[in-house]
Parts: structure tokens; C-alpha cells; sequence
């Protein structure tokens, strides 16, 4: 997990964890997505830095405010017309996540691709 957490840039996995897990409310599955590796890998990193595992449901309301939210943040009425834009900027998934801080493979779901 380190070296998949470093070749995104970060260096502390328990900080990462805690933060995505427990600060952001994401599931042990939409961490293993993000990071390529398996869900029980990931359970045990959680486990290994004594970070609580909690069954999180996120809501379809939270998901389109979040995706309002970002769409509205850059003068956009919704998330479609936001990611057309940036890509017709020819601006990649990274940069645009990058620009709005949410995950990559959120911004691809939102444009109804596949991870």
C-alpha cells in the first residue's frame, strides 16, 4: 500500500487513511477502487494503523450536492456541463481533480465512465 501511496504523492498511509476513511466518510470499497488493491488489503492497513472501520453509506442526495457544489464553485449549473468544459480544455482527469479536489475517479463516474 505505501508504495501505490507514494507513487501518488503521499507518504503517511495511517494520516491518508484516517483522513479518507474517517474524515471524508469513504468506503473501504471506494478507497480499494481508488488505490487498485483489495478490499481486505485495505481493511488490514486500517486495522494495522488502529483506525476504526466503519460501514459508510453514502447518501445519492450527498453525492449530487457534492457534484453541485464543485459545478457551482466554477460557474457551471452542473457537474456534466463542468467536466465538459475542462475536458474540451483538454485538461486531463487528474488536472481537473486537482482544480476541484475530488478523487479522479469520482469526476469519471460523475461523467458516466467506468473506473
Amino acid at each position: 500500500m505505501q508504495g501505490r501511496l507514494r507513487a501518488l504523492g503521499i507518504d503517511d498511509v495511517q494520516a491518508y487513511l484516517r483522513g479518507q476513511h474517517v474524515g471524508e466518510c469513504r468506503s473501504i470499497r471506494s478507497i480499494s477502487h481508488e488505490l487498485g488493491m483489495s478490499r481486505q488489503a485495505v481493511e488490514a492497513a486500517l486495522r494495522r494503523h488502529g483506525i476504526p472501520i466503519t460501514r459508510h453509506a453514502t447518501t445519492r442526495e450527498r453525492c449530487r450536492q457534492r457534484a453541485t457544489d464543485v459545478a457551482t464553485r466554477f460557474g457551471h449549473t452542473d457537474i456534466h456541463g463542468y467536466l465538459a468544459d475542462r475536458r474540451a480544455l483538454g485538461m486531463s482527469w487528474r488536472a481537473i481533480a486537482a482544480e476541484c479536489g475530488m478523487p479522479a475517479t469520482w469526476l469519471r463516474r460523475r461523467a458516466g465512465l467506468r473506473d
